[in-house]
């Protein structure tokens, strides 16, 4: 499965996630950190919506909320 987060391109493979950004800068996290940095946002979670809250207050005419697009390219399993 692929997702367009903001700037980034994230795809799921065999062993893991790879985040791409469109400079071409690419992170390839195994699924063992991909869940590590899942367990970290969770656990932070209202202190990055308190953070969203605040940044979209603070732009005038803009919306705080980001496009996020996610396309199927296969069979998800878990």
């Amino acid at each position: 499965m692929d997702a367009i987060l903001g700037r980034y391109r994230v795809r799921i493979n065999d062993t893991g996630l790879a985040l791409t950004h469109p400079a071409g800068i690419s992170f390839d996290i195994t699924a063992n950190e991909a869940l590590a940095f899942l367990d970290f946002l969770e656990s932070h979670q209202q202190t990055l919506i308190a953070t969203q809250a605040d940044a979209g207050s603070q732009e005038e005419g803009m919306s705080s909320t980001k496009n996020i697009q996610i396309t199927c390219s296969g069979a998800r399993s878990r």
